[in-house]
């Protein structure tokens, strides 16, 4: 919807995972981040709600692609460790 809505027609940005012009805060420190991006000049700064894990399966059994960063998790699995369901 943010796409359709607003990057595309309002700012003309066709393909955000191509875009120059975005950037993209996320984890632990990104309300300071967001600060500090807000005190720069000619920026615009979008804060979106988090994706539902029923909206990523209603996503993913239609097998549709969802939006750049839009899955994003935390606390990130370390490399290397495995999950594995046990009967």
């Amino acid at each position: 919807m943010h796409q359709n809505r607003v990057l595309n027609p309002l700012l003309g940005i066709e393909n955000p995972r191509e875009s120059t012009r975005i950037e993209f805060i996320g984890g632990q420190n990104a309300l300071e981040e967001i600060r500090e991006e807000s005190k720069k000049p000619s920026v615009v700064i979008f804060t979106l709600f988090p994706t539902s894990t029923k909206e990523i399966k209603e996503i993913s059994d239609k097998t549709l692609i969802m939006p750049p960063k839009s899955t994003w998790f935390e606390p990130k699995l370390r490399s290397g460790i495995s999950v594995h369901q046990f009967d």
